[in-house]
């Protein structure tokens, strides 16, 4: 069997649950990822922080959180809310009917 990085990540699933199918997928999380309705749970974590566009130069700060500047700060919420709309509706095309899609900061 071929074998790559993600297998030794995910490969723990297929031993207990042989009817379940992992994925790591490599593309924008902005654009749709997956086939339409094919998904039936989704996670996803770490990847919330990415913005699609930089609004502003941060200084000052290392991550967007510690940004003390008010205007800096709403640009960069604006984006935020913009980008999560975006990446909520992307991941609403991949879902099967009533399931479930989990994405963490």
């Amino acid at each position: 069997m071929t074998m790559n990085m993600w297998y030794s990540i995910c490969s723990f699933v297929y031993q207990d649950f042989p009817n379940v199918f992992v994925t790591a997928c490599g593309t924008n999380f902005y654009s749709q990822c997956l086939p339409p309705q094919s998904v039936n749970l989704a996670f996803s974590s770490i990847a919330m922080h990415w913005s699609r566009d930089k609004p502003r130069n941060v200084e000052g700060a290392f991550h967007h959180i510690l940004v003390e500047d008010p205007e800096t700060a709403e640009k960069l919420k604006q984006q935020g809310a913009e980008d999560w709309e975006l990446l909520l509706l992307q991941r609403a095309k991949e879902l099967a009917p009533g399931n479930l899609d989990c994405n963490f900061g």
